[in-house]
């Protein structure tokens, strides 16, 4: 049995042996995961309606993360006409500050639905869903907490874009 708080060292002793095989797309996929876990990721449709995808995680995995996060991107198409996607995820930090920056950008990378914003310029919105949440959250909560992210993002009242 591994304690909580061995995870972080083992993990990166493992990261440590894959950079000396020089698998790096190995070890990206790893370190990804340390320190959020994906939920959903979302296109937000013209009618309001949300295609989305679902991660489903072990409960050891959920258990590992406090808090709930929803992350907005707002870009513009090949068109010219603005577009949102969006992801669920779960991490150890609450308050938007470098580690979610860094999330955010790693999302582009782990979300097959995200792969297409890597280098369009967005603007992106974050919001605590729950904070220290016991129960956890259901999926009808976490994509309402996007949606309304949304709605809010396009308003006079936005949340300041990163």
């Amino acid at each position: 049995v591994v304690n909580e708080l061995q995870i972080e060292m083992l993990a990166r002793a493992i990261i440590h042996a894959i950079n000396n095989a020089e698998m790096r797309e190995l070890a990206l996929r790893i370190t990804s995961l340390l320190d959020f876990l994906p939920l959903y990721d979302v296109d937000c449709q013209d009618n309001g309606n949300l295609e989305y995808d679902t991660y489903s995680q072990p409960e050891w995995k959920h258990n590992l993360f406090d808090h709930y996060l929803a992350v907005l991107y707002r870009f513009k198409d090949e068109s010219g006409k603005e577009q949102f996607s969006g992801a669920v995820v779960k991490t150890r930090e609450a308050t938007p500050g470098k580690e979610i920056e860094a999330i955010t950008r790693r999302m582009l990378d782990f979300s097959p639905r995200l792969k297409k914003l890597a280098g369009v310029p967005c603007q992106v919105y974050v919001r605590t869903v729950a904070a220290n949440n016991a129960q956890p959250l259901t999926q009808d909560q976490c994509l309402r907490a996007l949606h309304h992210l949304r709605v809010q993002s396009t308003s006079k009242t936005a949340p300041q874009a990163k």
